[in-house]
């Protein structure tokens, strides 16, 4: 296997990476890890997979948290439009 360096953002002179890792398709579907948030910890210089947090348990927005949300973002696009055209 192989681990990728992936360029994430740049944000003026710094630079942000992500890194990914490509694991056996077999392994994956077996224990049905397709979209699903896992757990790592590092021990003896090995990385394991602990296990999954399950989509489902995370908290869902109220619709005026959603709302809220919406206008946040069309704040934030707002601003980096006028910055962009300053």
């Amino acid at each position: 296997m192989k681990i990728m360096q992936v360029l994430d953002k740049k944000v003026g002179d710094k630079t942000y990476y992500k890194y990914r890792i490509n694991l056996p398709k077999d392994i994956v579907e077996d224990m049905n890890l397709i979209n699903k948030n896992i757990k790592i910890k590092r021990e003896n210089n090995r990385i394991i997979i602990e296990g999954y947090v399950d989509n489902e348990k995370v908290t869902n927005l109220t619709e005026k948290e959603r709302e809220l949300q919406r206008e946040f973002t069309m704040l934030i696009k707002k601003r980096k439009k006028e910055n962009n055209h300053n």
